[in-house]
C-alpha cells in the first residue's frame, strides 16, 4: 500500500527543500526524502563549514598584516566544534521548517520505480512505497576523483573527510586549483600549514577573470603557498603516515595529508532514473529545460544534479522555479548568476568575462580601478586588489563586473542587481556611496569609464579602454 502525495522532493539540500516549503505554502501535500543531513552539501560539507574556517583564517591573516597586533590559534579543536555547531544548527533548522510547514519528512534512500511517480524509500532494511503526481530530483553532486588516486579518507582526503581533521596539518598538498582547493589552501596557509597546490591547467580558478586571478596568485605565493601550474597529478602514495604526490615531469611533493579537490559528479547512482525515463547528458547530469523539466513531464530537477556551475544560490533559485512550474505557474530560470571564491583575498564575478565577450564578438569597453587609490582598501588589504567593469560601447550598459579584494562578495551582489536592472555606467557613476567603503570602488570604476574620475588621473576628454 502506498501513500499518495501531490509532490515528492528527493533531496534535502538547497536544490530541494526550498521547493518543498514553497509547494507546502501553496497548499500541496508534500513529501521530502533525504538520506543524509538536511541542508545538503552546502550546510554540512561545503559553503557553511568552509566559510567558518575561512572566517577564522581571515582573522589570523588580517592580524598578521596589521601593525601592533599578533594572533594565534589557541585551540583548533574549539574552532572545529564551533564550525560543526553552526552546520548542525542550520541542518536542524531546515528540518524544523519543513515539518512546521507540514511537509512529511522521510529519512532514507529514494528510488524512482516507474514513470508514473512511484518512489520507494529504503531505511535500515525496510522499504516504504509512496506516489507523487509531480517529483523534484535534487540529489546534488559528490566529490569526483582522478582514476589513478585512491582516496582513503585518512591521509588522502576529499572535501568531506577533510572536515574530520582534529589538528592543523603540518603540511598538505591540494590537488586541484578550483574554488574548493583554493579556499582550503587559504585556510591551512593562514593557520600555519605548509601548503602546495597542484593544478593541471595553466592557472587556478579557470573561467574567472584572468587579471583578478593573477592578483590572487601573487598573494597566495607571497603568503607561502607553493603553486604548481601545468602539473597533472600522476599518483599519490601513502607511506609511513605521510603522502607522496608525484606530478608529471618528475616533481614530487611530500606532505602529511593530501586533499583531492578535482571536481564533482552527479549524485544519481541508484536513484532509478532509467526506470522513470529521465534522460542525462554524457557526463550523467540530468537534462532540464528552462522550467527545470526533465524528459519525463512528471519529473523536475534542480541544483548540482543538473550540472555546473555548482553554486548554492543557483540551486536555491532553480528549486523555486521548479516549484512554480510543478504547481502550474509558468516560470523560467533566466537569472544572472554571480560567483564568489572566498579566498584571501576574495575573487568574485558576474556577467561576461573579457574572454567570453571576445568569443561572442561583443563590442565592449572596460574600466579597471585599482584598490591602491581606495582608502578602505588601504586599511583592509594594504591596497591589494582591483575592480573591473565591462560595458557596451554602444549603450553603456554593464556587461560584467569582476573584483578581487576585501568585500568582493558584497560588491558583486550589488553588481548583480545592476546587471539585472540593465544599469549603465552612467547610472552607477551617479550613485552616492557611503565613505569609506569598498563599494566606492564600483562607482570609481564607472566614473573612470565615462572619463570623469576623481581619484585617478586621465587626460581630459579621454575614457577607459
Amino acid at each position: 500500500m502506498s501513500v499518495d502525495y501531490d509532490y515528492i522532493v528527493i533531496g534535502g539540500g538547497l536544490g530541494g527543500y526550498p521547493a518543498a516549503i514553497e509547494l507546502a505554502r501553496r497548499g500541496g501535500r508534500v513529501a521530502i526524502i533525504e538520506k543524509g543531513l538536511f541542508g545538503g552539501e552546502c550546510a554540512n560539507y561545503g559553503c557553511i563549514p568552509t566559510k567558518a574556517l575561512l572566517h577564522a583564517a581571515g582573522i589570523i591573516h588580517d592580524a598578521s598584516r596589521t601593525p601592533g597586533i599578533e594572533a594565534r590559534v589557541k585551540s583548533f579543536k574549539e574552532i572545529v566544534e564551533w564550525r560543526n555547531s553552526i552546520s548542525k544548527k542550520l541542518s536542524m533548522g531546515v528540518e524544523w521548517l519543513l515539518r512546521k510547514y507540514g511537509v512529511d519528512v522521510y529519512k532514507g534512500v529514494a528510488r524512482l520505480e516507474d514513470p508514473e511517480g512511484t518512489v520507494t524509500v529504503e531505511k535500515e532494511g525496510s522499504t516504504e512505497r509512496i506516489r507523487g503526481s509531480r517529483i523534484l530530483l535534487a540529489t546534488g553532486s559528490e566529490p569526483a576523483y582522478p582514476p589513478m588516486i585512491r582516496v582513503d579518507h585518512v591521509r588522502v582526503l576529499d572535501n568531506r573527510s577533510v572536515l574530520k581533521l582534529k589538528e592543523i596539518p603540518e603540511s598538505i598538498v591540494i590537488v586541484g586549483g578550483g574554488p574548493i582547493g583554493v579556499e582550503y589552501a587559504c585556510v591551512f596557509s593562514a593557520l600555519g600549514s605548509k601548503v602546495t597546490i597542484v593544478e593541471m591547467l595553466p592557472t587556478i580558478l579557470y573561467g574567472m577573470d584572468e587579471d583578478c586571478v593573477s592578483i590572487l596568485l601573487k598573494q597566495l605565493r607571497s603568503s607561502g603557498v607553493n603553486i604548481l601550474l601545468n602539473s597533472p597529478i600522476e599518483d599519490i602514495e601513502v607511506k609511513g603516515g605521510r603522502v607522496l604526490a608525484r606530478v608529471k615531469g618528475g616533481v614530487e611533493v611530500e606532505a602529511e595529508y593530501a586533499l583531492i579537490a578535482t571536481g564533482r559528479k552527479p549524485a544519481t547512482r541508484g536513484v532509478g532514473l532509467e526506470n522513470a525515463g529521465v534522460k542525462v547528458d554524457r557526463k550523467g547530469y540530468i537534462i532540464v529545460d528552462e522550467g527545470m523539466r526533465t524528459s519525463n513531464p512528471r519529473i523536475y530537477a534542480a541544483g548540482d544534479v543538473t550540472g555546473p556551475p555548482f553554486l548554492a544560490h543557483r540551486a536555491y533559485y532553480q528549486s523555486l522555479v521548479a516549484a512554480s512550474n510543478m504547481a502550474g505557474e509558468e516560470r523560467v530560470f533566466n537569472k544572472i548568476v554571480p560567483s564568489v571564491v572566498y579566498s584571501i583575498p576574495q575573487v568574485a564575478g558576474v556577467g561576461l568575462t573579457e574572454e567570453e565577450a571576445r568569443e561572442k564578438g561583443v563590442s565592449y569597453g572596460k574600466s579597471v580601478f585599482k584598490y591602491a587609490a581606495l582608502g578602505r582598501a588601504l586599511i583592509e588589504s594594504g591596497g591589494v586588489g582591483m575592480i573591473k567593469i565591462l560595458y557596451s560601447r554602444d549603450t553603456g550598459r554593464l556587461l560584467g563586473v569582476h573584483a578581487v579584494g576585501p568585500s568582493a562578495e558584497t560588491i558583486i551582489s550589488e553588481a548583480t542587481l545592476a546587471l539585472e536592472l540593465k544599469a549603465t555606467v552612467e547610472d552607477i557613476a551617479s550613485i552616492i556611496k557611503p565613505h569609506p567603503t569598498m563599494h566606492e570602488a564600483l562607482k570609481e570604476a564607472a566614473e573612470l569609464a565615462i572619463g570623469k574620475p576623481i581619484h585617478m588621473y586621465v587626460k581630459p576628454g579621454s575614457k577607459s579602454s
